[in-house]
């Protein structure tokens, strides 16, 4: 993690990003020390919403499924 031009990067690992994008965890946390103080960075899943209206199922083009689908 870094602060680059007024922006917070995050460089996560391939291999975690891809177990990630593959696995059953829905995100991770990771905090990280600086001189500054500590950084706690929270990344979650984007799942697809359940009740989009009409028209708008491109808003979920990049979602993941959601898990809740068919459950009540």
């Amino acid at each position: 993690m870094e602060f680059v031009g007024g922006r917070l990067l995050v460089t996560i690992d391939p291999l975690d990003a891809e177990e990630l994008r593959r696995g059953d965890n829905v995100g991770f946390d990771h905090e990280q020390v600086s001189y500054e103080g500590v950084i706690r960075i929270l990344l979650e899943k984007d799942f697809a919403c359940l009740d989009r209206p009409a028209g708008e199922e491109t808003d979920d083009a990049f979602a993941f499924p959601n898990p809740s689908v068919g459950v009540c």
